[in-house]
């Protein structure tokens, strides 16, 4: 019998890739093996919009750094400074050499020589700054530009992966938001501002034991279903955020049955461990993370469960949102 006294699960949603387009996702082949293989990482999607970003002026500058604008389409706009002495191939990179670097509205890459040292779009970048990676400053409002709409959630079961379910194959809600969204932006087309999101979930369970706990083998298990984490979190997400395209709302939750309620957890939370915003039914969700290694962040957002009380905390205010529950009556199962 265990003899722990707490059992809690801190769940982050992680990016496997950047920001993904529908126009870009269109013209996936077998030829993009790795990409696939990074995306196939995923079983817990988005799809968001946004109007495009893009790259504006680009220049190196004599100490070797360079500035980067990035606008979108509705013309926000930010800049930052790449600093290559923190970059990963100046590790390896001889101790002179010539940097080339070519860019246009939609990728920049750096050479050494006619080596390839580094490639990055507007919306990696703003990922990377989101992550707090060391050798990009400056773009300071770039949560404002990582905001997103959220239009639709979902998950791949366990014999699928978010790329199968999303990309690969056919799917409903991703049509039904190319036929139906407006333009974000003038003379845009709706797949260039149709995004995909795909995340991995990191799941951290921490158990607390008494002083006079005997300890036996279920105190020592430390995994967790991560399917039944990825099940509750989409439940968790469209039930608070109630997105346009989702048509079932899982009001009963968090009652579930193939979800973390009746698993013997005191409680559990899910936060998005990015430097993204959401915006949703109950305004701007943020995300955060405190530095690229270090998931967790106060500045995040976060939704919480505690038995049948689910509560959204919202950074930096000094209050919560505590969420309906489902009456005795309106029945504990989906």
């Amino acid at each position: 019998m265990s003899t722990y006294s707490v059992k809690a699960c801190t769940a982050n949603l992680i990016l496997v890739a950047p920001p993904i387009s529908n126009t870009d996702a269109a013209q996936f082949t077998k030829d993009d093996e790795a990409a696939i293989a990074t995306l196939r990482q995923s079983h817990f999607y988005m799809i968001c919009g946004r109007p495009k970003a893009s790259f504006g002026t680009i220049a190196a500058l004599e100490d070797g750094s360079i500035n980067v604008n990035i606008s979108l389409a509705s013309g926000l706009q930010s800049a930052g400074c790449l600093h290559i002495q923190h970059m990963d191939f100046i590790h390896e990179a001889p101790d002179e050499f010539q940097l080339r670097i070519k860019a246009n509205s939609e990728v920049l890459r750096i050479f050494v020589g006619s080596t390839l040292v580094f490639v990055t779009t507007p919306d990696d970048l703003l990922m990377r700054r989101g992550r707090r990676q060391r050798f990009i400053e400056g773009f300071d409002n770039h949560h404002e530009l990582f905001t997103f709409d959220l239009l639709y959630v979902g998950i791949a079961k366990k014999n699928q992966d978010s790329y199968s379910r999303l990309i690969e194959r056919g799917h409903k809600a991703r049509m039904d938001i190319l036929a139906a969204e407006p333009q974000r932006s003038a003379g845009a087309r709706v797949s260039d501002e149709t995004y995909l999101l795909l995340f991995a979930i990191d799941p951290i369970l921490v158990k607390t034991f008494g002083g006079d706990a005997d300890f036996d083998d279920d105190d020592m298990d430390m995994s967790v279903d991560y399917h039944r984490i990825i099940a509750d979190a989409e439940k968790a997400v469209i039930n608070i955020f109630k997105p346009a395209y989702n048509v079932e709302q899982y009001k009963n939750y968090p009652h579930g049955v193939d979800g973390l309620f009746n698993q013997g957890f005191t409680g559990y939370t899910y936060a998005i461990a990015e430097g993204i915003s959401l915006n949703t039914g109950y305004g701007t969700i943020k995300g955060s993370r405190d530095m690229e290694d270090l998931l967790l962040s106060n500045d995040a957002d976060f939704i919480s469960v505690a038995g049948e009380v689910v509560t959204l905390h919202i950074s930096g205010k000094d209050f919560n949102i505590p969420i309906d529950v489902p009456s005795e009556d309106s029945g504990a199962s989906e």
